[in-house]
Order: structure tokens, then C-alpha cells, then sequence
């Protein structure tokens, strides 16, 4: 349990701090159209607080592993969420690109700016989240496959 809340206390550290000096969610919020990056990383924080609530209340360790390999079910669902947010960013991109008038460049740039920031942050998000979530389980709590 130890390791579990000192990996949560740094994870916690890190993005307060990121938070402070970047503003990653007005970044998340600006930046993804569809707002499925936020959506991904209040799964995650769900998650990570559901893990010491099921420790507490899970009578025995099978419970517990039933448990964990839920967790880590959604956990790779981040990824395909992520890939998700990427199909609808590339759609928003298209679309856009396509109603901008010919000779406009700068609408051209605004458009692709717009809908590469929502593949991109969708993208990662669900990368890093699933990752995370992974870490969490398999070094945290050394959970084998």
C-alpha cells in the first residue's frame, strides 16, 4: 500500500505542478473539440481512487484479483478511447479543411491546427492513462498477466 500511495503522491505532484506552470486542462479543454481527453483522464482518476476502496472491502485476495483484472480491462480501454477521439479529430480536420474557401490560407492552417490538436490530445491522453493504470497494477500492487 505503501508504494501505492507514493505513486500517487508523485503522480498527484505532477500534474498540480503542470497544472501551475503549463495549465494542461485549459490545454485539454481549448485544445480537444470533442473533450473525450478529459473524459479519459476522469476515468482514470475514478479508477486510481477505486483501487484502495476495493483493497479495503475485498474480502480475499481472489476477490481482489477479480477486481484488478476489471481495472486493467478498462485500463486498455483508454488507448481505444484515445484512438476513438483520434478518428472524430482526423473527421473534424476533413471537414473543415473542406468548407475553408480555396485561396484562404490561413483558414487551411486554423482548420488543421484544430483538428491535429484533438488527435493528438486524445491520443495521449488515452496512451498515458492506460499506461499509468497499468503501472499501477502490475508494479504497485506486482500483478502478473
Amino acid at each position: 500500500m505503501f508504494r501505492y500511495v507514493l505513486f500517487n503522491t508523485l503522480s498527484v505532484l505532477v500534474v498540480v505542478l503542470s497544472e501551475f506552470f503549463f495549465h494542461i486542462f485549459e490545454f485539454m479543454w481549448v485544445g480537444d473539440a470533442t473533450h473525450i481527453s478529459l473524459v479519459i483522464f476522469g476515468l482514470y482518476v475514478a479508477m486510481t481512487v477505486a483501487i484502495p476502496i476495493l483493497m479495503y472491502r475485498s474480502e480475499d485476495v481472489r476477490d481482489l484479483y477479480e477486481w484488478i483484472n476489471r481495472i486493467r480491462f478498462v485500463a486498455q480501454r483508454f488507448t481505444s478511447i484515445g484512438l476513438i477521439g483520434t478518428v472524430v479529430g482526423m473527421i473534424i480536420l476533413l471537414t473543415s479543411v473542406a468548407h475553408v474557401e480555396s485561396g484562404d490560407l490561413k483558414g487551411v492552417f486554423t482548420a488543421l491546427v484544430a483538428g491535429m490538436s484533438t488527435v493528438l490530445l486524445t491520443t495521449f491522453t488515452g496512451i498515458l492513462s492506460s499506461v499509468l493504470m497499468d503501472f499501477q497494477l502490475k508494479f504497485v500492487f506486482d500483478v502478473e498477466d
